[in-house]
C-alpha cells in the first residue's frame, strides 16, 4: 500500500492546495502524540479533492461521525482503472487501517 502525503491537515485551505481533482482512495485521521493515529474514515471517489472537502464541511453522508472524531489529517493514494480498482483499493486500506467509522 502507498500512502501519500500521510501528513496534510484536513482543513479546506490544506484540502484545496494538496488534495488532488483525481480518482483515487484517502484516509481522514488524526495523530494521537505518543501513540497510534486514530484511523476514522477511509473513502474512495473519482475526484478525492471533491470527495474530502464534501466531509470537511459536513455536507457527506458520514460526516456525523467523521466530526465527532476531530479529524486534523488526510492521506491519500490515487487509483487509476476505474470504479472497479477503487474499491479493491479501497478494501485493501480499509482491512488495514480499520477505521472508526464505516
Amino acid at each position: 500500500m502507498t500512502i501519500v502525503a500521510r501528513d496534510h491537515r484536513f482543513n479546506h485551505q490544506s484540502i484545496e492546495s494538496h488534495a488532488p481533482h483525481g480518482p483515487g482512495v484517502y484516509l481522514i485521521y488524526r495523530p494521537l502524540e505518543g501513540g497510534p493515529d486514530i484511523e476514522i474514515y477511509v473513502g474512495q471517489s473519482d475526484d478525492i479533492s471533491r470527495q474530502l472537502l464534501e466531509h470537511c464541511r459536513g455536507r457527506s453522508v458520514e460526516s456525523a461521525c467523521i466530526q465527532q472524531y476531530h479529524p486534523t489529517r488526510f492521506a491519500y493514494e490515487l487509483v487509476w482503472g476505474g470504479d472497479k480498482a477503487r474499491r479493491e483499493k479501497e478494501r485493501e486500506w480499509i482491512d488495514l487501517c480499520g477505521p472508526i467509522c464505516k
